[in-house]
């Protein structure tokens, strides 16, 4: 059905909303339907954006994403950018949001002109967490907000270079992993460890913290983490962590942030990891 609103209301009312409330956004694999976890099962009190992650929506009400992980070079950078021209042309603003996942390394985001790739989008989505797994050689913190040494990748690190290619602030999501990355073997950051625990490496956070283990948080990183149990050392976020990124949101004046993936969360009082997000958000 069209809408009775001309497209620059419409547009008026979404840049009105944005600037009274923080977007608080969640991923929903389509998948999970199979282990009889349904969208509808969301607290939707502190969620006010779902992205279906490869749900294949007809036509009548698309659903549309594109997966290139990622430009390796200063041409697919540029050919990147050429595809968020065309998408956007198709998919008028004021109908669509068009958004893009982007990892929060230098490594992937210098071949890419933030400025530009930024007009087209309403959301720059920044993947803060994977920066390290079973796949290194040593354990770390996965999705840590801030770094203590400057060659580190952190949150803060990313944000910072997004804003300084250009990218406005407000279109910034910083990300927040619903799971954690396990290090078998090891009781903290910076070890070799003997490999992974829990499916592939991974908890996810409503398995967290795990069974006789005790959870405590480096502030000083924003990151949380647990031993035993047994996943070895598991790096994560907990409510106060995020709570510490919503803080972080604010003080930069992004958009806003977003959590791979829902079904992950925690239903336990107090817990939530999305809960906490939206109320720090959006806390005077």
């Amino acid at each position: 059905m069209t809408s009775p609103l001309s497209s620059s209301a419409r547009r008026h009312i979404r840049t009105s909303a944005s600037n009274i409330m923080y977007t608080n956004a969640v991923y929903f694999p389509n998948q999970k339907i199979y282990e009889h976890f349904t969208p509808g099962m969301m607290d939707y009190g502190c969620i006010n954006h779902v992205y279906y992650a490869f749900a294949n929506v007809s036509a009548d009400g698309s659903v549309f994403v594109f997966t290139w992980q990622y430009p390796s070079d200063a041409q697919e950078g540029a050919n990147f950018v050429a595809l968020l021209a065309a998408v956007r042309i198709h998919l008028p603003e004021e109908k669509f949001f068009v958004t893009a996942a982007l990892p929060a390394g230098t490594s992937v985001l210098q071949h890419i002109n933030i400025a530009q790739a930024a007009a087209y989008l309403d959301f720059v989505n920044l993947i803060a967490y994977d920066f390290c797994g079973h796949w290194g050689d040593r354990s770390g913190h996965h999705a840590q907000l801030y770094s203590l040494q400057e060659d580190e990748v952190s949150g803060s690190s990313g944000v910072s270079y997004l804003i300084a290619k250009g990218c406005p602030s407000k279109k910034i999501l910083l990300g927040i992993p619903v799971y954690g990355r396990s290090f078998l073997g090891v009781s903290g950051p910076g070890h070799r460890h003997e490999g992974p625990g829990g499916r592939d490496g991974v908890f996810e956070y409503h398995e967290l913290p795990r069974e006789h283990a005790k959870e405590t948080v480096d502030r000083r990183i924003g990151a949380a983490s647990c031993v035993g149990g047994d996943g070895g050392f598991v790096s994560y976020d907990n409510a106060e962590t995020v709570e510490m990124k919503a803080s972080f949101c604010k003080q930069k004046g992004l958009g806003g942030l977003f959590y791979w993936s829902g079904p992950a969360d925690s239903r336990e009082k107090g817990r939530s990891l999305i809960a906490a997000g939206f109320k720090s958000l959006h806390s005077s």
